[in-house]
């Protein structure tokens, strides 16, 4: 594939930091933790970027995916937290926007060498501890008990190959073909019920067969053929059921629980009434939950539809054996009906002709979809969107007739719309009118902002709603899952959620805070601004509507806050421009520092990011905070200039670390804390995936150092979570003058914090990872280092409910749970570090991996609990580590620069085979500028 230039737009600027895209995988409101709020408390959730398959399962295991869904865009919803934990009001760094632009060019032809995952030197910790500190609490779960008496229970492990000549992927039956034809293949070996299958090549049953089986089944113009063989492993389930041994293996106690993850909600698999979408089980017709029963003449124009449905996951704990996390999940879906009147409510109006401007969002909701046309028997199509041209204009070349024409003479069909653009199945094209959409289908794509603010609200349950709904779930589950688990395989499912003890730790200590911390939030007195030198700063408008008496108002709100938090801002070095997207770059280069107006959270932020440099900083604003700025929201306006303040190289505020508990003696010695995140594109066989880096560089761990870095993925690999050249990127920063003390000293501690690893990656990534921080240490004659590691993620499904003397409620910020629902053979806990403002918390999951500084599990979770009141963006402490949240924000921006730098780029198959994609070296200068030293916060 080459690549030819769009001449309407101009040359793409070569990119500097920026985001990945980010895809939905089952998607979960009760984690949009990375958002963007104003300032008084009303939150603004996009949902969170779901990571790979890999990355969704926090402990480690693998759930039932559809191959055909792992390039789009998902939303399926679990019940919203609004944990308040990002509100400033400016759209920097849009963490949690989703974007799914056109296909990006491939990857290029020599992709990045990864170094083989082997098993690392260093030793993992493999042994939990439990704390004392803080205040206990009870709390409720959305886990409930497996048990079982039977006194054998042993699941058999089969692989099912399937084969195809005509497709390359298949010859050999190594890979793996789409979800709609392996379910397709695997219905029709007729096997008994108790037969569960994954959707890939893994049969489980709970009888052993030697005895191969092979069938062969044509579907559509092609022939497969599958053999199920095995069985390749035999499970013990009966021995980690009701309880877990320390030396249990950890790869077999893995092995059970996916299958066990795959075997119970079989009966929901082969339920008719119930269609199975990535992890979730939705019945079919049910309710449209987006119907409002007040206004019930605005129901017929909803673009969307919205069900609810159940999601499981087996866990192993420590405590309790094996358990079964149930979360009620919500899924955007498409209406039934004609492919035409679902178009008219897309662009609102009923129209004989498309104008350009409805060409976008048309596109935006229909590729992907399947539509089924029956002019020549019923048949299924995915569509590729709109061709360009209407049935009366698209002429049959081999027939020398237009589309409309033919199906006049062909099947006497008169068309009513042949003005209308046709619809791309491929190289053919189909008049819209004659297609209508397949029944229980998913959405996929990027949802509408009113969509989208409209699921979060249906979805959203506070805590007492979350106990009431999962109580419900389980009940249903029991209804159609229970008898068949007992029938065939002696399994029983608790009645009751699992009740844990957790403990609130106190709130770290920030001089800098008028009162002590109260629910996570605090009174910032005057910042640590930076040197008062005199530089220019202007406000640059792309919104139409932000005019001259706007910009008067706005730059006077901001002087008189800066003035009362002690930051450096002269209102009379501020200017004022209206401009376009076009002249932008000059203006942003003509000045220190601009503040970037937009109507709205979209793509101009990349466009816009990507002029900006060290030494000409940009902040986006859009115009909705803007005007609250003029008027005169102060916690707005506050956000607002602890973001300027911390660019321009002040510091907002300082935790008092040395007063944690076994960190008096660690705060002594030079400690550098790293935190890093790797996040992925949705279509990422052709794009890289992003690395990001960054690295305390002050002894209050208060300013930091990034790197981004691209890396595209080997054949045959989706995604890159290992961070290949984490040694050169870490040398790189040893390297810069703010470290050269730490280089100096005998002793030094390094603290790295991993954002976003599920369990099955531990030994091969992130441990991998230490090893390489450790041998760019060595590389620069740092011997005397000591190195601990923690993994934090958010991505699971773990819910906790604090019981009050009335009603559940939210948990305090700073409740850690570290006992009986624990990953077995893990040194892990679970924190709650921010406050939930609506809907149900989401605690963070750390683990720790590796610890040469001994300390014991009170002082981490203090510490960890004191770095997310370091991020400097707002006066509430946030759901994870600072150093990790500036990590994920980094490449969140990447991604965003990243996507903004292709997006005037049309890609041609028919052009020369040596145009290809710039390099990766090419690639690298685009995301990381050699001027971008310091990171932005």
């Amino acid at each position: 594939m080459g690549r030819k230039k769009n001449k309407s737009k101009p040359k793409p600027k070569k990119l500097e930091l920026g985001n990945p895209e980010v895809e939905h995988e089952v998607l979960d409101t009760d984690q949009l933790e990375d958002h963007e709020t104003s300032g008084n408390d009303q939150q603004q959730n996009p949902p969170e970027s779901a990571h790979t398959q890999e990355r969704d399962a926090d402990d480690g295991t693998t759930s039932r995916s559809n191959d055909n869904e792992s390039d789009t865009t998902k939303h399926t919803v679990e019940n919203p937290t609004d944990t308040a934990e990002n509100p400033t009001d400016t759209v920097e760094d849009p963490t949690d926007t989703v974007e799914n632009p056109t296909d990006p060019p491939p990857a290029p032809s020599s992709t990045c060498q990864v170094p083989q995952p082997q098993s690392a030197s260093v030793t993992m910790i493999r042994k939990n501890q439990h704390g004392t500190k803080g205040n206990k609490v009870t709390l409720s779960t959305n886990s409930f008990n497996l048990s079982s008496k039977a006194k054998k229970l042993n699941i058999y492990q089969y692989d099912l190959c399937i084969r195809c000549p005509d497709d390359p992927r298949l010859v050999d039956g190594a890979g793996v073909p789409s979800k709609f034809i392996c379910d397709e293949v695997f219905k029709e070996f007729e096997f008994e019920p108790h037969i569960a299958y994954d959707g890939k090549r893994n049969v489980y049953s709970k009888k052993r067969n030697e005895e191969e089986k092979t069938i062969t089944k044509k579907i559509g113009r092609k022939t497969y053929t599958a053999t199920v063989s095995g069985p390749n492993a035999t499970l013990n389930v009966r021995s980690v059921i009701n309880s877990i041994k320390g030396d249990q293996d950890p790869n077999e106690l893995t092995s059970i629980t996916t299958a066990l993850s795959v075997v119970i909600p079989n009966c929901l698999s082969r339920n008719e009434d119930y269609v199975a979408i990535k992890q979730g089980f939705f019945q079919k017709n049910q309710q449209d939950l987006f119907n409002d029963p007040r206004r019930p003449s605005m129901n017929n124009s909803q673009v969307l539809r919205l069900w609810s449905g159940i999601k499981t996951r087996v866990t192993p704990t420590e405590g309790d054996g094996l358990t079964l996390r149930v979360t009620k999940v919500f899924q955007a879906m498409y209406p039934n009906g004609k492919l035409l009147d679902f178009i008219w409510k897309i662009i609102r109006r009923e129209k004989r002709e498309l104008d350009d401007r409805d060409i976008v969002p048309i596109n935006d909701m229909i590729k992907h979809l399947k539509v089924q046309t029956t002019h020549v028997g019923e048949r299924t199509h995915t569509l590729d969107g709109l061709s360009d041209r209407s049935a009366r204009d698209h002429i049959i070349t081999e027939r020398n007739i237009s589309v409309e024409e033919y199906f006049k003479s062909e099947y006497n069909i008169t068309l009513q719309y042949p003005n209308l653009l046709c619809v791309k199945v491929g190289k053919n094209v189909y008049p819209m009118e004659l297609c209508t959409i397949k029944d229980s289908q998913p959405f996929f794509g990027k949802l509408p902002g009113p969509i989208q603010g409209k699921l979060i609200l249906k979805a959203r349950e506070d805590p007492e709603k979350k106990i009431m709904s999962g109580r419900a779930l389980r009940e249903r589950l029991g209804t159609l899952c229970g008898e068949w688990l007992v029938t065939h395989y002696g399994i029983e499912l608790g009645r009751e959620p699992i009740v844990v003890e957790g403990r609130v730790l106190d709130p770290p200590i920030i001089p800098d805070s008028k009162k002590p911390v109260n629910d996570g939030r605090w009174e910032n007195k005057k910042v640590d601004c930076s040197k008062p030198i005199s530089f220019k700063l202007q406000i640059l408008s792309l919104a139409r509507d932000f005019s001259n008496g706007k910009f008067e108002a706005l730059r006077q709100t901001l002087s008189r806050k800066a003035n009362d938090l002690g930051i450096f801002f002269d209102p009379r070095n501020v200017s004022f421009r209206m401009c376009t997207l076009g002249d932008i770059g000059a203006q942003i280069k003509s000045c220190k520092y601009s503040f970037v107006i937009m109507e709205s959270k979209g793509e101009e932020y990349g466009s816009i990011k990507n002029h900006e440099t060290f030494m000409n900083r940009t902040q986006c604003i859009t115009l909705k905070v803007a005007e609250k700025v003029v008027n005169g929201d102060l916690k707005t306006t506050e956000n607002i200039l602890y973001k300027y303040n911390a660019k321009i190289g002040g510091i907002n505020w300082k935790v008092d670390l040395s007063r944690i508990t076994g960190f008096s003696e660690v705060s002594k010695q030079p400690t550098l804390v790293i935190g890093a995140d790797v996040t992925h594109f949705t279509r990422s066989g052709n794009r890289p995936s992003l690395a990001a880096v960054v690295c305390s560089y002050d002894r209050d761990i208060s300013k930091y150092l990034t790197r981004v870095s691209a890396h595209y993925p080997e054949d045959g690999r989706n995604s890159i979570e290992l961070i290949p050249d984490m040694d050169k990127i870490v040398s790189e920063m040893l390297g810069r003058k703010e470290l050269h003390n730490f280089e100096k000293t005998k002793q030094r501690n390094v603290i790295y914090y991993r954002d976003g690893v599920s369990q099955g990656q531990f030994e091969n990534t992130v441990m991998k990872e230490l090893e390489l921080i450790k041998k760019a240490f060595l590389d620069k004659g740092c011997k005397d280092t000591r190195f601990s590691v923690i993994v934090c993620t958010k991505r699971h499904d773990q819910r906790f409910m604090r019981k009050d003397r009335v009603k559940y409620d939210n948990m305090k910020p700073g409740t850690v749970v570290d006992s009986s629902i624990m990953a077995p053979n893990l040194l892990n806990f679970y924190l709650c570090s921010q406050q939930a403002i609506q809907g149900t918390s989401v605690p963070c999951h750390y683990y720790i991996l590796h610890d040469d500084l001994k300390l014991n599990v009170d002082s981490w979770q203090a510490f960890s609990f004191a770095l997310c009141h370091a991020y400097g963006r707002v006066t509430r402490s946030v759901s994870y580590p600072a150093p990790a949240y500036y990590a994920h924000l980094a490449c969140e921006s990447a991604r965003e620069r990243f996507l903004a730098g292709y997006q005037d780029v049309q890609w041609d198959d028919t052009a020369a085979p040596d145009n290809q994609l710039p390099t990766e070296d090419e690639i690298q200068q685009t995301i990381v500028p050699g001027n971008f030293d310091a990171f932005y916060m």
